[in-house]
Protein backbone atom coordinates (compact mmCIF):
# COMPACT_ATOMS: atom_id res chain seq x y z
CA UNK A 1 0.00 0.00 0.00
CA UNK A 2 1.41 3.54 -0.81
CA UNK A 3 2.28 6.30 1.61
CA UNK A 4 -0.85 8.20 0.00
CA UNK A 5 -3.26 5.82 0.30
CA UNK A 6 -1.95 4.66 3.89
CA UNK A 7 -2.41 8.46 4.86
CA UNK A 8 -5.65 8.52 3.92
CA UNK A 9 -6.70 5.47 5.70
CA UNK A 10 -5.23 7.02 8.80
CA UNK A 11 -7.03 10.24 8.17
CA UNK A 12 -10.47 8.36 7.62
CA UNK A 13 -11.86 9.66 11.10
CA UNK A 14 -14.61 11.99 12.33
CA UNK A 15 -17.45 13.70 10.42
CA UNK A 16 -15.01 15.71 8.41
CA UNK A 17 -13.29 13.04 6.77
CA UNK A 18 -14.05 13.01 2.86
CA UNK A 19 -14.67 9.81 1.86
CA UNK A 20 -15.01 10.40 -1.74
CA UNK A 21 -11.31 11.27 -1.78
CA UNK A 22 -10.52 7.91 -0.36
CA UNK A 23 -12.93 6.19 -3.18
CA UNK A 24 -10.80 8.62 -5.86
CA UNK A 25 -7.74 7.60 -4.57
CA UNK A 26 -8.64 3.44 -4.69
CA UNK A 27 -10.30 3.94 -8.06
CA UNK A 28 -7.40 5.15 -9.29
CA UNK A 29 -5.15 2.45 -7.74
CA UNK A 30 -7.28 -0.12 -9.88
CA UNK A 31 -10.34 -0.60 -7.82
CA UNK A 32 -13.89 -0.58 -9.89
CA UNK A 33 -15.90 0.62 -6.62
CA UNK A 34 -16.11 1.16 -2.49
CA UNK A 35 -16.94 -2.57 -2.29
CA UNK A 36 -13.98 -3.64 -4.32
CA UNK A 37 -11.85 -1.62 -1.80
CA UNK A 38 -13.39 -3.07 1.05
CA UNK A 39 -13.11 -6.26 0.03
CA UNK A 40 -9.03 -5.64 -0.65
CA UNK A 41 -8.87 -3.48 2.93
CA UNK A 42 -10.59 -7.15 4.51
CA UNK A 43 -8.29 -9.11 2.94
CA UNK A 44 -5.23 -7.09 4.26
CA UNK A 45 -6.92 -6.66 7.72
CA UNK A 46 -7.57 -10.94 7.77
CA UNK A 47 -3.95 -11.44 7.02
CA UNK A 48 -3.03 -8.69 9.56
CA UNK A 49 -4.71 -10.20 12.15
CA UNK A 50 -3.52 -13.86 11.69
CA UNK A 51 -0.15 -12.55 11.78
CA UNK A 52 -0.94 -10.76 14.88
CA UNK A 53 -2.09 -13.72 16.33
CA UNK A 54 0.63 -15.88 15.70
CA UNK A 55 3.10 -13.55 16.90
CA UNK A 56 1.17 -13.63 20.19
CA UNK A 57 1.20 -17.02 20.68
CA UNK A 58 4.53 -17.59 20.04
CA UNK A 59 5.50 -14.57 22.19
CA UNK A 60 3.35 -15.65 24.91
CA UNK A 61 4.96 -19.21 24.37
CA UNK A 62 8.89 -17.41 24.59
CA UNK A 63 7.63 -15.76 27.87
CA UNK A 64 6.32 -18.90 29.59
CA UNK A 65 9.90 -20.30 29.01
CA UNK A 66 11.53 -17.66 30.55
CA UNK A 67 9.47 -17.76 33.83
CA UNK A 68 9.37 -21.64 33.96
CA UNK A 69 13.47 -20.83 33.75
CA UNK A 70 13.32 -18.00 35.97
CA UNK A 71 11.30 -19.91 38.80
CA UNK A 72 11.76 -23.86 39.32
CA UNK A 73 9.29 -24.04 41.61
CA UNK A 74 6.87 -22.92 39.04
CA UNK A 75 5.16 -25.97 37.64
CA UNK A 76 2.01 -24.35 35.65
CA UNK A 77 -0.02 -21.14 35.93
CA UNK A 78 -3.64 -20.70 34.24
CA UNK A 79 -6.22 -18.11 34.06
CA UNK A 80 -10.16 -18.59 32.93
CA UNK A 81 -11.39 -16.32 29.95
CA UNK A 82 -15.41 -16.09 29.67
CA UNK A 83 -18.31 -13.59 28.78
CA UNK A 84 -20.44 -13.98 32.30
CA UNK A 85 -23.77 -14.76 32.03
CA UNK A 86 -25.68 -12.14 34.27
CA UNK A 87 -24.02 -9.31 35.87
CA UNK A 88 -26.84 -8.06 37.73
CA UNK A 89 -28.81 -6.53 34.88
CA UNK A 90 -25.64 -4.64 32.93
CA UNK A 91 -24.69 -6.06 30.41
CA UNK A 92 -22.11 -8.56 29.93
CA UNK A 93 -18.67 -8.94 27.91
CA UNK A 94 -15.89 -11.00 27.83
CA UNK A 95 -13.01 -11.31 29.99
CA UNK A 96 -9.78 -12.63 30.17
CA UNK A 97 -9.38 -12.58 33.45
CA UNK A 98 -5.50 -12.87 33.85
CA UNK A 99 -4.99 -10.98 36.70
CA UNK A 100 -6.73 -14.06 38.70
CA UNK A 101 -4.61 -16.62 38.15
CA UNK A 102 -3.57 -19.70 39.46
CA UNK A 103 -0.31 -21.19 40.31
CA UNK A 104 0.83 -24.65 40.21
CA UNK A 105 -2.83 -25.64 40.28
CA UNK A 106 -3.55 -23.62 43.57
CA UNK A 107 -6.94 -21.42 44.30
CA UNK A 108 -6.92 -18.50 42.21
CA UNK A 109 -8.05 -16.06 44.93
CA UNK A 110 -5.33 -17.22 47.66
CA UNK A 111 -1.19 -16.28 47.20
CA UNK A 112 0.96 -19.24 47.35
CA UNK A 113 2.76 -20.02 51.11
CA UNK A 114 5.68 -20.56 49.46
CA UNK A 115 8.07 -17.17 49.05
CA UNK A 116 9.38 -18.41 45.94
CA UNK A 117 6.15 -18.97 44.85
CA UNK A 118 4.79 -15.91 45.90
CA UNK A 119 7.64 -14.42 43.67
CA UNK A 120 6.72 -16.37 40.81
CA UNK A 121 3.03 -15.42 40.68
CA UNK A 122 4.16 -11.65 41.15
CA UNK A 123 6.24 -12.37 37.87
CA UNK A 124 3.49 -14.23 36.04
CA UNK A 125 0.65 -11.59 36.39
CA UNK A 126 2.94 -9.04 35.79
CA UNK A 127 3.88 -10.79 32.01
CA UNK A 128 0.42 -11.65 31.85
CA UNK A 129 -0.20 -7.96 32.05
CA UNK A 130 1.22 -7.64 28.69
CA UNK A 131 -1.83 -10.06 26.76
CA UNK A 132 -4.40 -8.91 29.01
CA UNK A 133 -6.14 -8.08 25.77
CA UNK A 134 -9.45 -8.78 25.52
CA UNK A 135 -10.14 -9.12 21.80
CA UNK A 136 -6.86 -11.14 21.05
CA UNK A 137 -7.19 -13.76 23.91
CA UNK A 138 -10.78 -14.12 22.71
CA UNK A 139 -10.02 -14.92 18.98
CA UNK A 140 -6.53 -17.12 20.30
CA UNK A 141 -8.14 -19.17 23.01
CA UNK A 142 -11.75 -18.23 22.43
CA UNK A 143 -14.60 -18.06 25.37
CA UNK A 144 -15.65 -19.74 28.35
CA UNK A 145 -12.05 -21.48 28.45
CA UNK A 146 -9.58 -22.36 30.63
CA UNK A 147 -6.10 -21.46 29.56
CA UNK A 148 -3.42 -23.68 31.13
CA UNK A 149 0.39 -22.92 30.71
CA UNK A 150 2.84 -25.44 31.66
CA UNK A 151 6.51 -25.91 30.30
CA UNK A 152 5.26 -28.85 28.24
CA UNK A 153 2.49 -25.86 26.41
CA UNK A 154 -0.37 -23.70 26.39
CA UNK A 155 -3.47 -26.03 26.26
CA UNK A 156 -7.02 -24.50 26.38
CA UNK A 157 -10.23 -26.45 28.26
CA UNK A 158 -13.95 -25.48 28.66
CA UNK A 159 -14.40 -23.45 31.77
CA UNK A 160 -17.93 -24.40 33.34
CA UNK A 161 -19.36 -21.01 35.36
CA UNK A 162 -22.09 -19.58 36.75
Amino acid sequence: MDEELKALLESAQGEDFDWRNLLRALQHRGYPSGKEALKALRVRMKSFQTAMEASTRNLLAAEAKGLFARHPKLESFAWHQYTPYWIDGDACSFSSNMGYCSINDLNYYSEPEDPDLQTAARDVRETLAIFDDAYLMYQLFGDHKTVKVNRQGIFVETYEHE
